[in-house]
């Protein structure tokens, strides 16, 4: 299910303004840290998080209150996987995007609307509490950390025109040069993809390798930094991509059975097949 939510308040005018996502999640930032501070709850080692496309201005809150913000990819799924990684070892405090939403607790591992609502209401409420509507508190803080604005492009493809368009500048990717090859290429994909850029394009059963490539490279996103190093490694050493979740020190072994690894397993196989036949064929 997904759960679309607006806030709206007065401006100083009296008119009503709409707030948007980056400025949701500042002041949910702002006041979580605010409170944290005023109870005495910040001992060290707490973190937010926040995704690539939403403002820095969140940033900036959290530096100066000498919090630890992570960046990740869009969508709360990444949000909930720093908090995994972190489990023990940091105190979660919240995380947002722009596209509207903030989760404001560990308990649950998406984005919470409903946690949200009850938060926005305790801000409000502590606001008035201290003299000041939403729109007062968000000028407030602009005044102390910085003002920013955005704005939205929308981009339209409609049809069936419009869905070929958006597939092929999905699988465009600009010609790399040979003295731009860095050490990205170690990276079997990327070696493959240069490849098959000095094909002909227009090829279906180019377009099909080409999709697997990219596919090899959303699995290899989804993995931990050690799952990454684990898989490149050996890899490197000509260990097929599916035997590795069965290695004694991989770290895929304790979850060998679980849906997500199998998919994992026949993901990295189905890559592992077209990299050995472009290998010999290129």
């Amino acid at each position: 299910m997904l759960t679309v939510w607006v806030i709206a308040c007065k401006d100083d005018k009296g008119e009503w303004v709409l707030i948007n996502g980056n400025q949701t999640c500042m002041m949910y930032l702002y006041y979580i840290l605010t409170q944290y501070k005023q109870l005495g709850k910040i001992k060290g080692g707490e973190f937010c998080v926040k995704t690539i496309v939403t403002t820095e201005l969140i940033k900036k809150i959290a530096d100066k209150n000498n919090i630890e913000m992570l960046d990740c990819y869009t969508g709360f799924k990444w949000i909930a996987r720093e908090i995994r990684l972190r489990e023990g070892k940091q105190k979660y405090i919240g995380g947002g995007e722009e596209s509207y939403g903030f989760l404001a607790e560990d308990f649950v591992r998406d984005k919470d609307a409903v946690s949200a609502c009850c938060l926005i209401a305790e801000v409000a409420a502590w606001a008035k509490d201290n003299g000041k509507s939403l729109y007062q508190l968000l000028l407030d803080i602009y005044v102390e950390y910085g003002f920013s604005k955005e704005f939205t492009v929308n981009v339209v493809k409609p049809g069936k025109s419009g869905a070929e368009e958006i597939e092929a500048m999905m699988l465009a990717r600009p010609p790399m040069k040979e003295s731009s090859r860095s050490s990205a290429l170690h990276s079997p994909t990327e070696w493959a993809v240069c490849k098959l850029e000095k094909m002909d394009a227009a090829d279906e059963q180019m377009r099909s390798h080409l999709r697997i490539v990219q596919l090899h490279e959303a699995i290899m996103r989804t993995l931990t930094d050690p799952e990454k190093w684990f898989v490149t490694k050996y890899y490197d050493e000509h260990y097929a991509l599916a035997t590795l979740p069965n290695l004694p020190d991989s770290p895929y072994r304790r979850a060998a059975r679980s849906t997500m690894s199998n998919v994992k397993k026949r993901i990295l196989s189905k890559a592992d097949s077209f990299l050995t036949e472009m290998a010999t064929r290129i």
